[in-house]
């Protein structure tokens, strides 16, 4: 978590009976070419004791497996 980066603070809205939403940064949404309908993997983790959420586009995380499997092929 060394290059965590605050961009910005959002509330929680509530949306039917049982989910609740946010809304992702604009910057965040341009800089990663973001879509509607693009999945994430949420992963649940703690940082400095706190539970928090990690949000990784699919599409990101098939690239760091890509990458991975590139790095062992080379090796």
């Amino acid at each position: 978590m060394d290059n965590m980066q605050k961009i910005d603070e959002r509330k929680v809205m509530k949306y039917g009976s049982y989910t609740h939403t946010f809304v992702l940064p604009s910057i965040y949404v341009s800089d990663n070419k973001i879509n509607s309908g693009d999945l994430f993997m949420i992963f649940r983790t703690q940082v400095n004791g706190i539970d928090a959420l990690i949000l990784i586009p699919k599409i990101k995380e098939q690239q760091m497996e890509n990458n991975n499997l590139k790095r062992e092929t080379a090796a």
